[in-house]
């Protein structure tokens, strides 16, 4: 298992006039009716050249609106059209740079990383620099008479950063273009919340983690003590509000980004797990059910002479702010979740995979399954990060955010109930993925001891059984991969109670790969199954276990189709039966038969899928290697 980057795409480079004229490209843009999306760009294009202030803001909206389809998105990026809207970030009108802002913002979003790496490549970002090049390095929006020029102008800064936050995200030469402008010095003073309000702060608390991110040349200017001060204050500030948990999270994540490797020589370690221990306390459910009274009892007490439409406004409007609520909560508790994650695992756990093509297959190298990137060893953390996990409860949190929640009779006079219901799910996900790791990273003692562990195990089982994470392919394999960690712990502890295990405990799992269609998941019933399997497998003993065991694993080496899952279940069939005091077993389900009989498909699938098979190649032609000297190996011992 190896850890694999994006395709970055380069910035086109600037060109030396400076920012491009809509004259100069409305030419290049070529008009026509498509019969998939069935509209015109001409008219939108003429709306965004006009002289007329309203006529461009129209043009801007219309695009807007337009890119809630993903084919409108290619289409806008396909003809050059953004080369014609950016520019009017800087427009003399700011309602006609907000709306433009907005229409790119919304691209960034709904066309998702391809599109925002076509934007970079489209050099939006020379226009988006130029905009924030009209703020002064710690400008102050209260300086500003008119309120509306006011709140106009922090709009329009809130806007360029969320665009510049999605570039970023996105595109590693955005990050550079971020680092060349110096853009740290103009947005750091904006984290001051009391100054730019929690909206504008966010967001750029938002980019400043993601840019951060690995990146020393920004990290060596973030930790400045007139920089870190800064950070420091909106922590110790005790403020309430579900926007402050938000901005406090997203600060310790910059925080831990621009710290030094270890930082557990002082008490920085102590203030972050606290503080994400903070947010995790918070029970989102009880805040959504709490607002929601609140909105109830409002309406109740409304005036009886006010208009049934205005009393629906009322509730509309105070529905959307439960919403906002809520979401800041479960936003800044995947944060924390994420946080945790990544202390617990430190570079070394990832492996490169070496995806170089070998000219013979005797170059392939035994594949050592025990070792793999899920096998965190726990030596690898630092024991303070251990202990700061455990005196802050943290595991136990972690396990509070994987419970199911019941919150469908709570969202009935709630706006927007799909994103609330999605943002909960993610939060179980993310929960389930810090588990994983936290399993695979912190000693026995950190998680409860074993019996707790065994617990763990029985609540993750009884979970994937479940409607709902059956139908939740992305759930399903966060579950799996948590439940693949715990029980990896178990056999490494050598718990007894695995012994117990009977083939019908192990039948879920087995239906599971059949009927699952995603590979990660398939991969991970394998991985629970054989772990369990080569526990059995240790005792002199041959455990009549084991033959359901085998049994599986050669079904699914026959019948499936996916090469990735072959080889896990290869691999898996080698750790488990590759001692001779299992050989009768072996024998008995004709195993060296039945795989002797596959060798030759498999080599033919091998060839055929090459191409396709990307960085999974290394592992699956290993194992038809490992394949070939197990069936030499177990015909010389028979």
């Amino acid at each position: 298992m190896g850890k694999s980057k994006q395709k970055k795409f380069k910035a086109k480079q600037q060109q030396p006039t400076g920012l491009p004229s809509v004259k100069d490209f409305e030419t290049e843009i070529e008009f026509e009716e498509t019969s998939t999306t069935n509209f015109s760009l001409q008219p939108i294009i003429e709306q965004l050249s006009s002289v007329n202030e309203e006529t461009r803001e129209c043009g801007c909206a219309s695009l807007a609106n337009l890119v809630s389809n993903p084919a409108h998105i290619n289409i806008l990026l396909q003809k050059d059209c953004i080369k014609i809207l950016a520019p009017l970030f800087v427009d003399t009108s700011p309602q006609v740079s907000i709306k433009a802002l907005g229409a790119i913002r919304n691209i960034t979003v709904d066309g998702g990383i391809d599109a925002c790496e076509v934007l970079v490549k489209k050099d939006v970002l020379t226009p988006l620099v130029a905009l924030f090049s009209q703020f002064e390095v710690g400008w102050n929006p209260d300086e500003i008479s008119l309120k509306k020029l006011r709140d106009l102008r922090i709009e329009i800064f809130t806007e360029a950063t969320h665009i510049l936050w999605n570039l970023c995200e996105a595109s590693e030469a955005a990050v550079k273009i971020f680092n060349k402008e110096n853009l740290v010095h103009l947005l750091w003073p904006c984290l001051q919340y009391k100054i730019y309000g929690y909206e504008l702060s966010i967001a750029v608390a938002q980019c400043l983690q993601t840019v951060t991110e690995e990146n020393k040349e920004l990290i060596a200017l973030c930790r400045l003590p007139d920089k870190a001060s800064l950070l420091e204050s909106i922590i110790a500030d005790d403020a309430l509000s579900s926007q402050h948990a938000l901005l406090k999270t997203l600060v310790v994540g910059i925080i831990t980004n621009i710290s030094d490797d270890d930082f557990t020589s002082n008490n920085l370690l102590t203030v972050v797990v606290q503080t994400l221990s903070h947010v995790l306390m918070v029970d989102a459910v009880e805040v959504l059910r709490n607002d929601v009274q609140e909105n109830s009892q409002e309406a109740t007490n409304g005036h009886a002479e006010k208009q049934q439409e205005k009393e629906k406004e009322k509730t509309t409007k105070k529905s959307k702010g439960s919403t906002d609520n809520v979401t800041n909560i479960l936003k800044a508790q995947q944060i924390a979740l994420e946080i945790i994650t990544n202390i617990c695992c430190s570079e070394d756990d990832w492996e490169e995979v070496d995806t170089s093509e070998s000219s013979s297959d005797e170059m392939s190298v035994d594949v050592n399954m025990e070792e793999t990137a899920d096998n965190f060893s726990s030596s690898d953390v630092p024991t303070e990060v251990q202990n700061a996990i455990t005196s802050n409860h943290i595991f136990t949190k972690v396990l509070q955010k994987i419970e199911p929640v019941e919150i469908v009779p709570l969202l009935q006079n709630i706006d927007k109930q799909a994103d609330i219901l999605k943002s909960f799910e993610r939060l179980q996900i993310y929960a389930l993925l810090c588990c994983n790791n936290l399993v695979s990273s912190l000693e026995i003692t950190h998680l409860g001891g074993m019996d707790n562990l065994h617990t763990v195990w029985s609540g993750l089982v009884k979970l994937s059984s479940s409607q709902i994470v059956m139908k939740n392919l992305e759930l399903l394999e966060a579950v799996t991969s948590c439940m693949r960690a715990v029980v990896q712990k178990l056999a490494d502890l050598e718990s007894p109670k695995l012994l117990e295990v009977s083939p019908q405990d192990l039948q879920f799992l087995y239906e599971m790969e059949q009927q699952c269609g995603q590979s990660d998941i398939k991969v991970n019933a394998v991985r629970i199954v054989s772990t369990i399997g080569c526990v059995f497998a240790k005792q002199l003993q041959p455990n009549s276990f084991l033959k359901d065991v085998g049994m599986f694993l050669l079904e699914i080496c026959c019948k499936e189709n996916d090469l990735r899952v072959i080889a896990e279940s290869l691999d898996a069939m080698f750790d488990v039966f590759g001692e001779d005091h299992l050989d009768p077993i072996v024998r008995e389900i004709q195993m060296v038969e039945k795989l002797k009989t596959l060798l030759p498909s498999l080599k033919t699938q091998i060839q055929n899928k090459k191409k396709s098979l990307g960085e999974h190649y290394p592992v699956i032609s290993t194992a038809r290697i490992n394949l070939i000297r197990f069936i030499k190996y177990k015909t010389q011992s028979s």
